[in-house]
């Protein structure tokens, strides 16, 4: 290849370089906003109440405790509509099958965000969640130290 050619394909590429660090830090012109993490829509993120996790959801929680191991949940999460609840539910717990029936109670905020705790064998768990899509999705997430555990509701009727 012919020296020419070399400072040409150089020069196209420096060329190319060029453009996608100005889009990278300057964008292109177009004003830019900061995206946050939200509801399906806006009618399901303003308005919410207890009554907005009402019915049956067939739920599944995937969890991991520090140190201990790992755990699966699933089962019927049934909502009074007025902060109670009942679980009906099997899990597998390092291998280790059983089924379990809990309760519950739960806050809800106007923005669909709340917070719940779970009563199982005499334990109480706490956990917060945002209900989504009119309450048709419920994310949860544990509140427990060394315990990740996430589930996730959907509503059944």
């Amino acid at each position: 290849m012919n020296k020419s050619k070399v400072l040409l394909r150089i020069a196209g590429l420096s060329a190319v370089f060029a453009t996608m660090i100005t889009i990278v830090f300057f964008g292109l012109g177009k004003p830019r906003s900061v995206t946050h993490a939200q509801a399906d829509d806006t009618a399901a993120t303003t308005g919410c109440t207890l009554a907005t996790i009402s019915g049956n959801y067939g739920f599944l929680e995937n969890g991991n405790i520090a140190y201990v191991g790992t755990y699966n949940d699933i089962g019927i999460f049934e909502s009074n509509g007025a902060g109670k609840y009942t679980l009906d539910y099997t899990q597998n717990y390092d291998g280790g099958v059983a089924s379990y029936s809990a309760a519950g109670t739960y806050k809800m905020n106007s923005n669909c965000t709340g917070t719940m705790t779970l009563t199982v064998l005499g334990t109480t768990y706490p956990a917060a969640f945002v209900a989504v899509s009119n309450g048709s999705e419920v994310d949860v997430i544990s509140k427990i130290p060394n315990n990740v555990s996430t589930w996730v509701l959907k509503k059944i009727n």
